[in-house]
């Protein structure tokens, strides 16, 4: 066999291979594609430069190194019938053991639209969702193209009410589908899905602190069930700190919240319950201690203060100073705070979510009052000086512990 004495001829070549899409064909049609953008790439801009002079060289560098030679890529596939796909496609580049340099190209994700219907479909997890503006976001942000806007920008002119939807995070949850088959173009339309009220009562809850994530919004609809007249809601109401611990009362003992009432009104049912619940739990149960996690009773020990530490200890704090702690015995047990009588005051304290120890969550006196300045600055210092003592002994269980949600009524303001 005669063995080559020279090297064997390269095809020459200039610039990157463009990929011919092989186009699908949908009831005899074939779609029309547009390359919506794609990223520049030096290394392999250098690499083909390298190629055209040395290809031999030029496979020594892509083989000491292969990585980082390939791009996104975002084509736009659109048919007659209005349905079309954006797809992410990861272009690579390499080079054979022949010397012979090659391209592939890999979906690695798509938004489609079909039937009236969006989907946000991932080739990499081989999942398929609903698209809403949150997984726009993402689907944009993967494809690494000019931060995402080519795409969110082609939204935006072809359904301006997506441009509506960007406006207010607290849509971005919400799905196309859903939007475009009840036509929901408008905010206020958007509002009066999302929190299936009249647009009164939705402006309220928007100016409210419930209005902004969903978490708080879950939790608004969940107080909805307690509360008569909610046509008559108003922010001043809302925002008032005892208006959460009502609500939960109301639902302990099946009444209801009518937001009628004035503030003055609201806080003596507040009271009445408080109490009517406290009475009842010290008739109807007996004493037990609570599961009080060992960094509050270390707290306890080093302040002083003193640790209420059974449920009818905690029951009676409520009852004497005329709040409705006693309905927290569930979140002690939980271990997302701990209850203190200190100088005649109920102090709440919580472990921080950043892990630099505990924190104040409430201090008040009798019937939700604030404690004095001077009180709160020396139970602040005391604070400091444990969590300097205790910071790097802080379970990291425990943190994370404090970011899940137990029940939708748990953040409470007040006692």
């Amino acid at each position: 066999m005669k063995l080559l004495t020279e090297p064997r001829l390269i095809k020459k070549i200039t610039e990157p291979k463009k990929r011919v899409y092989k186009k699908k064909i949908v009831d005899g049609e074939k779609p029309k594609y547009t390359i919506l953008g794609q990223q520049e790439n030096d290394k392999i801009r250098k690499l083909l430069d390298l190629y055209n002079i040395d290809p031999f060289k030029a496979r020594v560098v892509y083989f000491n190194d292969n990585t980082g030679y390939s791009f996104s890529r975002v084509v736009l596939f659109e048919y007659s019938d209005g349905s079309f796909q954006i797809c992410n496609f990861m272009v690579s580049f390499g080079i054979s053991v022949t010397n012979k340099m090659y391209s592939s190209q890999k979906k690695v994700s798509s938004i489609s639209f079909k039937n009236n219907k969006f989907w946000v479909v991932s080739q990499n997890s081989k999942t398929i969702f609903p698209l809403t503006y949150g997984y726009l976001n993402q689907f944009s942000y993967e494809c690494c193209i000019n931060g995402g806007d080519v795409i969110r920008d082609f939204f935006h002119k072809r359904y301006p009410w997506t441009k509506v939807i960007s406006e207010n995070t607290i849509f971005y949850l919400l799905s196309f589908s859903t939007l475009l088959a009840n036509k929901l173009t408008s905010a206020n339309d958007m509002k009066r899905y999302l929190y299936k009220q009249p647009i009164n009562v939705c402006k309220v809850l928007e100016d409210s602190r419930f209005g902004s994530d969903y978490k708080s919004l879950k939790q608004f609809k969940e107080m909805t069930k307690v509360m008569d007249g909610i046509e008559f809601l108003t922010l001043k109401m809302l925002n008032e700190n005892i208006f959460i611990d009502t609500c939960k009362m109301a639902r302990t003992l099946g009444r209801k919240v009518n937001c009628r009432w004035g503030l003055k009104r609201l806080k003596a049912e507040h009271d009445k319950w408080a109490k009517e619940i406290s009475y009842i739990l010290l008739e109807s149960v007996p004493e037990y201690d609570l599961s009080i996690k060992p960094l509050y009773v270390k707290f306890g020990e080093f302040s002083g203060y003193t640790l209420l530490i059974t449920n009818k200890e905690v029951l009676n704090e409520g009852i004497i100073q005329n709040h409705c702690v006693g309905t927290y015995i569930d979140k002690v047990n939980r271990g997302e705070s701990a209850i203190y009588s200190v100088d005649g005051h109920t102090l709440e304290l919580g472990i921080s979510y950043s892990g630099d120890g505990l924190l104040i969550r409430q201090l008040k006196g009798w019937g939700n009052e604030s404690a004095p300045k001077e009180l709160a600055e020396k139970i602040k210092e005391t604070l400091s000086r444990f969590n300097d003592k205790e910071n790097d002994k802080v379970p990291l269980t425990e943190i994370l512990e404090q970011k899940k949600v137990y029940d939708i009524f748990d953040d409470l303001d007040l006692f």
